[in-house]
């Protein structure tokens, strides 16, 4: 007799569980399952791997709807991101509960792998929910300073990224340090991104120094003759904006803001406390 998932989830004799996971990268796709074999399913190969996972946390209580699974800190997902603790939004990772009698599977979690740790030969990777994060509110916060506050590039900001970015191809690259065919002339890169084209990864420079970049976290997945774009950058200062860019107009700091607490006195003239 024919069953469903439901039938066999619910039965005390047929009940047949497997754990599936799919961890899909920009660059590729790993298919695993905890199973004592490999299974096939769904004309994909799960390669049977050590891997177990916590509960899912959906207590409302709970600060985020998230749970874990664990891996062996020599499988390849694990050595891609350990320098990088996994960009966010980055990798997303789905488990499904298939039913061996029935061969009928049920999605259980889908959601973004948002940081990597390791203890000793065991790697966690905490895996947030997708509804979890696309109701997640960032509330605004204002600052007064002397430096723009305006991401570059943003609304405020109102350049054009696109204005200011060339592409380029890598020559070569070692952990943090990328050589471009071209870039910039002079330093204009320092601060500014370059992305990956093929994965959409990008990572800030931290320093230009003719068609060597240095970058703040090493790009994964990435070779020589791969395809970049790369944006000039800004430090936040009032010079900067008007020489480099032309767009003290749009300038969101205060230059000539006292450097001392407003709420002193010889505060920057809004408020005066006797």
């Amino acid at each position: 007799m024919a069953t469903t998932f439901d039938d066999d989830e619910t039965s005390a004799d047929r009940s047949r569980p497997i754990d599936l996971y799919v961890i899909a990268t920009p660059t590729k796709t790993y298919y695993l399952t905890s199973n004592v074999a490999d299974v096939v399913f769904g004309s994909q190969t799960y390669a049977a791997i050590t891997l177990s996972r916590g509960s899912q946390a959906l207590d409302r209580a709970s600060p985020t709807n998230e749970y874990m699974i664990h891996l062996p800190i020599t499988h390849e997902i694990v050595q891609r991101y350990a320098a990088t603790g996994i960009p966010e939004g980055a990798v997303t990772i789905t488990h499904s509960r298939l039913q061996a009698v029935s061969g009928t599977a049920s999605q259980q979690w889908t959601g973004q792998g948002q940081s990597l740790s390791m203890d000793g030969h065991v790697a966690a990777i905490r895996v947030s929910s997708l509804t979890a994060d696309t109701l997640r509110i960032q509330l605004p916060t204002v600052a007064a300073q002397r430096s723009c506050n305006h991401m570059l590039y943003d609304a405020q900001c109102t350049l054009s990224r696109a204005a200011f970015s060339l592409a380029s191809t890598i020559v070569s690259v070692s952990g943090v340090t990328v050589v471009l065919a071209s870039t910039f002339s002079a330093d204009a890169g320092t601060v500014g991104t370059i992305t990956h084209v093929a994965s959409s990864q990008w990572r800030t420079v931290l320093l230009q120094s003719g068609t060597t970049l240095t970058l703040n976290v090493a790009l994964v997945g990435v070779q020589a003759g791969d395809s970049v774009t790369i944006a000039q950058g800004c430090d936040h200062t009032v010079t900067t904006c008007k020489a480099k860019f032309n767009n003290v107009a749009n300038f969101g700091g205060h230059p000539q803001m006292n450097k001392y607490d407003p709420w002193l006195p010889a505060g920057i003239g809004i408020i005066q406390q006797e």
